[in-house]
């Protein structure tokens, strides 16, 4: 219930809805609206949707949702959105859910690139292209070193990062106080890290990413200090979290969306691309209550 409170926050209304079988609870889905009639999941996060604990079979997934649409009609929602998890997450599970929604009525909003990196044994630097070897390289000649930090740091990692995206003209999703306060709540959740160049051990460049499962490590936010964007210090950085991954069994290292509906960022693309990272399709659909 926690993340469930911490998204409410932002909305007016918000509904948690738990799946029971046999009295024993296997699933949860919650929405949120401002205006009663548009009902999203997630209301704040990278995806939403149906999360269920063990397998059921496709027609008892159909009457879940078929369930869960009328608890939203009777409160009056008469639009609903979701954002399903990246196919990569689970493709088996994610596909059926896609073909009981569309089953339902529902319709493509906007579909998205989604880069992940698979980690296994062999280091993030394999995967590399050759510019990003040679700029890996520079670094490491410069004597960067990698750190994972603590809370402690925030301030001054939300600092880079802001002056990162006013570079673009663009800003952070999450204001510092909201950032604070999703560590504080979720503190076993939310890893950060950082780049520092020596001899006055500047920070480069930083991330904070959220370990969505025992097996997912979700980069929320990364970048590099402009003054520094010579070294490209997001590689390393990378390299880094990628290494961190392996040590705590982390199988998959996702990297975020790519794209913005039709909107190709295709500078971001060619990077991730460069990091050796894989795509898969991240969709939000749409179902319309009335019809």
């Amino acid at each position: 219930l926690k993340y469930y409170n911490y998204q409410k926050s932002f909305f007016k209304l918000g509904l948690y809805l738990v799946v029971r079988k046999s009295e024993r609870p296997i699933g949860v889905i919650s929405f949120f609206s401002n205006d009663g009639k548009v009902w999203l999941s997630p209301g704040k996060g990278t995806y939403g949707g149906l999360f269920l604990i063990e397998n059921v079979y496709l027609k008892e997934l159909s009457e879940i949702y078929k369930f869960i649409i009328d608890i939203i009609k009777s409160e009056g929602g008469e639009i609903l959105e979701i954002t399903l998890p990246p196919e990569n997450h689970n493709s088996s599970i994610n596909s059926r859910h896609s073909w009981v929604l569309w089953s339902l009525g529902s319709v493509l909003e906007r579909s998205d690139l989604n880069h992940f990196i698979s980690v296994d044994s062999n280091p993030l630097e394999t995967k590399l292209n050759y510019g990003n070897k040679k700029r890996l390289k520079k670094c490491d000649n410069a004597g960067c070193h990698f750190q994972r930090v603590k809370i402690e740091n925030l301030s001054d990692i939300y600092d880079l990062l802001e002056k990162n995206r006013a570079l673009k003209k663009n800003r952070l999703s999450l204001s510092k106080n909201q950032l604070e306060n999703l560590l504080e709540l979720f503190p076993e959740s939310i890893e950060m890290f950082r780049l520092l160049l020596p001899p006055n051990n500047v920070m480069i460049s930083a991330a904070v990413c959220i370990r969505i499962s025992k097996k997912i490590l979700y980069v929320f936010y990364w970048g590099n200090d402009p003054d520094y964007s010579n070294f490209s210090p997001v590689v390393p950085l990378a390299c880094g979290i990628y290494s961190y991954c392996v040590s705590q069994g982390i199988e998959t290292l996702d990297l975020g969306v790519s794209t913005l509906n039709k909107d190709g960022n295709f500078g971001l693309v060619r990077f991730k691309d460069s990091l050796g990272a894989s795509v898969s399709r991240k969709d939000k659909i749409r179902l319309d209550l009335l019809q």
